[in-house]
């Protein structure tokens, strides 16, 4: 498939190379904020992703107020998965394929979980995304990498490590909270994300506790029993 990148491959391909491996320089930076701006709709969403990757290295957009807007903005434009993303999504996976923003360790082909790890590590800066990704989470019928990475990023937005975790949206405990319920998730994974999003949020997501107790009772799964029980016990230790 013929891509439009407003590129040549080689420079994508050197741009992607730098952000894979953490040799962020400015130029590199300038480049990804100036391609957020491109009209050709896969470069845009592909420049989101770059952003995301940007922030793993720990290299936000500071002072660029409008640039983190866009790529925000294209980020939850990709995770909702709406009719516009299903317009260009193959272009996109396609450019994901040619010019990978991410270590093959991580195992984020899907443009969607790419979206969501970048949506995770700019935590609560990205908080305008959590209606969208209490859909996502909430969605039975969706991918449980999806599932996995909208509760990883909720747990991102509200985690102490980001800031004061009082401050919780309480949009964001509210959905870990029913999540904790899930019995579709039969092999667990989905909820293993929650219970980890909730110890990352620490002493305000207590509120989830009650839940937790009763997701114990009638349970044949040894290994959610651990993880409800260890998630319990440093919930009421925080």
């Amino acid at each position: 498939m013929s891509v439009r990148t407003g590129m040549t491959p080689d420079e994508q391909a050197t741009l992607s190379k730098a952000i894979v491996s953490g040799e962020i320089t400015p130029d590199v930076k300038v480049k990804v904020s100036a391609l957020l701006q491109s009209a050709d709709k896969p470069m845009q969403a592909w420049a989101a992703i770059a952003w995301g990757a940007l922030a793993d290295h720990g290299h936000l957009p500071q002072g660029d107020a409008e640039t983190l807007r866009c790529a925000i903005a294209s980020l939850v434009e990709i995770v909702r998965g709406g009719p516009d993303y299903h317009d260009y999504d193959d272009a996109l996976e396609a450019l994901c394929e040619a010019c990978p923003l991410y270590d093959e360790a991580t195992y984020l082909f899907d443009p969607r979980s790419q979206a969501l790890a970048g949506l995770s590590a700019l935590g609560p800066l990205a908080a305008e995304a959590v209606p969208v990704l209490v859909v996502l989470l909430a969605q039975w019928g969706d991918a449980d990498g999806v599932r996995c990475g909208a509760a990883a990023a909720l747990g991102a937005m509200a985690a102490s490590k980001h800031g004061d975790a009082r401050l919780t949206d309480p949009r964001i405990l509210e959905a870990l909270t029913r999540a904790v319920g899930d019995t579709t998730d039969n092999e667990g994974t989905v909820r293993d994300a929650v219970f980890s999003a909730l110890c990352d949020i620490g002493a305000p997501a207590r509120v989830a506790i009650p839940a937790l107790e009763e997701a114990l009772t009638d349970l044949d799964n040894k290994f959610l029993f651990e993880r409800i029980s260890e998630t319990l016990a440093e919930l009421r230790a925080s």
